[in-house]
């Protein structure tokens, strides 16, 4: 049986010394762990304009999928959707058309 994240909250990202970053943060949980999926303001650009909040978490949730299934979640829990891993996750969406002269 596949096991799927579950969506806890997204807010502002933000770096080490406490700057605030043009990237959002979502968390999700599963099997007990925590994951985060940092989204820069370049993945959630589209042609005509930008994804709705829901857009942004089915991405966000769509990415930290395939991480996970590939094993490429780090030890940190933190994976970075930024516009150039947006194009397979809009592919796989369906949204690809949304973002196409973009990339």
């Amino acid at each position: 049986m596949t096991q799927s994240s579950k969506f806890i909250e997204s807010h502002q990202a933000h770096g080490a010394k406490g700057e605030t970053l043009a990237a959002s943060d979502y968390l999700f949980e599963r099997d007990g762990r925590d994951f985060c999926v940092r989204v820069t303001s370049d993945a959630v650009r589209t042609l005509d304009g930008q994804l709705s909040p829901d857009e942004v978490r089915l991405a966000a949730l769509t990415y930290l999928e395939r991480c996970i299934g590939n094993g490429w979640a780090p030890d940190n829990g933190t994976v970075e959707l930024d516009g150039s891993a947006m194009e397979t996750v809009a592919l796989q969406l369906g949204w690809l058309k949304r973002f196409r002269k973009l990339m």
